[in-house]
């Protein structure tokens, strides 16, 4: 395989603000709101090699599939559909459309690339942050920082106590000192591997941040 060992500079792009890499792809986010994506687009996690031009403020690549927030801080996510990692109910196992995720099963809004389709699904609105991993996506809702996770739950990977797979987002629970399980809420950030999940999570009355993990040990 070829390889650089050095840095070097990506032509074409400009006015970048944020970055995500995945394997075989990246993507990119520019001052003007936009996702350009590029390299493999197997299961069009790349899009349509075409810009997204649709107000985003925050990107996340995942193993095979990619997700961003608008600037309704609303969630789109694109690629392998497989596992239910877009979490917009059933869809076709490539999807080079921008699929809005819903709360529900009922059918997801889909944005295309050119043009919209209307769905009858509830959006998963007030979203702050997402991080897309192998074949599971997880987002924080920023009214009380509550983690949701989707997609394969294989290794427990979603954090709700289930062994099984979803549609659609869950809230993530959280192992207290007291054995109970309350809700994962205060999350401030949130990353996703192939297999576990890790949050930083902002104790709600001192100046303290917890790590939980979950997933594959």
């Amino acid at each position: 395989a070829n390889a650089t060992k050095t840095p070097t500079k990506v032509e074409y792009l400009s006015n970048i603000s944020a970055i995500s890499s995945a394997r075989l792809y990246n993507c990119a986010l520019t001052t003007g709101g936009a996702a350009q994506c590029f390299g493999n687009n197997e299961f069009g996690q790349v899009g349509q090699r075409e810009t997204i031009n649709t107000g985003l403020k925050a990107i996340s690549s995942g193993y095979q599939h990619t997700c961003a927030i608008d600037t309704n801080n609303q969630l789109k996510c694109w690629g392998n559909s497989a596992n239910n990692r877009l979490g917009a109910g059933t869809l076709p196992t490539s999807f080079t459309r921008v699929t809005k995720v819903t709360t529900d099963n009922r059918g997801a809004s889909v944005q295309a690339l050119r043009g919209e389709q209307s769905g009858t699904g509830t959006l998963l609105s007030d979203v702050s942050k997402v991080s897309s991993g192998g074949s599971h996506t997880c987002a924080i809702a920023d009214t009380d920082k509550q983690l949701y996770c989707w997609g394969n739950n294989i290794y427990g990977r979603l954090g709700n106590e289930s062994a099984l797979s979803s549609n659609t987002p869950k809230k993530t629970k959280y192992l207290n000192y007291d054995n109970t399980k309350p809700l994962l809420t205060g999350v401030e950030y949130i990353s996703n591997g192939i297999n576990h999940s890790c949050a930083l999570r902002k104790h709600p009355t001192f100046n303290i941040n917890w790590v939980y993990c979950w997933g594959y040990n």
